[in-house]
């Protein structure tokens, strides 16, 4: 049985497994980015580093959102409106958190120890930024977890 999960350990952490970013300029001049190259002479191959965070420390309290999807906004901010405009023609309801119109917004959004818009809360989950597909994904799933 050992044997059998290191056999599948190698083949799922193979080279193939991680193929790697590329980068090359295409006939117009055109950077891209890819994980396969169209020429890969006329290609070269990228170091990506991943960011993460390390002891991170927030105020659980934060999260106490009793189930309902809470999404912290600013006036100024393009993803903020793209984001209300999709949750608004999809029918999902949210608790909107704005930081230019409420001081315990504020407060609260400080107390998470973020440092920007849009941020998303449901439950004891966490989603920083928007994307539209991730969004779909943060309202679908249930727990766990810091995205």
């Amino acid at each position: 049985m050992k044997l059998l999960a290191a056999c599948c350990f190698v083949l799922v952490c193979s080279p193939t497994t991680f193929a790697g970013v590329y980068k090359w300029t295409d006939d117009n001049g055109q950077v891209h980015f890819g994980d396969s190259p169209p020429q890969p002479e006329k290609s070269q191959k990228v170091t990506v580093t991943v960011n993460t965070y390390t002891s991170v420390s927030y105020d659980a309290s934060a999260f106490d959102t009793q189930g309902r999807l809470v999404f912290y906004t600013k006036d100024d901010c393009g993803f903020c409106k793209k984001a209300r405009r999709y949750m608004n023609a999809n029918g999902i309801i949210y608790d909107e958190r704005n930081l230019d119109r409420s001081r315990a917004a504020r407060i609260q959004h400080k107390r998470l120890n973020a440092n920007g818009v849009p941020i998303f809360l449901k439950g004891k989950r966490r989603m920083n930024g928007y994307s539209e597909n991730k969004l779909a994904r943060f309202v679908r799933e249930e727990e766990p977890g810091i995205e």
